[in-house]
């Protein structure tokens, strides 16, 4: 039960937040993105949920992937 919990908050995020960071030094993204030290960024929480590098097949509703948690 605990597992389908967590994958329907995954797959339906009760909340698009965005977390504010500030950056600490000097940072190039992309080879062509200039992020200067003190600038802030918002990060989505929903792009996390939906990346396959953190959640592999991320569109497929799937609770037996916290099995390992």
């Amino acid at each position: 039960m605990e597992n389908f919990i967590n994958e329907t908050m995954r797959f339906y995020t009760p909340v698009s937040l965005s977390l504010p960071r500030r950056a600490l030094e000097d940072n190039y993204l992309c080879d062509d993105l200039f992020i200067p030290k003190g600038t802030f960024i918002f990060y989505s929480i929903l792009s996390n949920f939906s990346n396959p590098k953190y959640f592999p097949n991320p569109e497929k509703f799937d609770p037996d992937r916290f099995n390992n948690l």
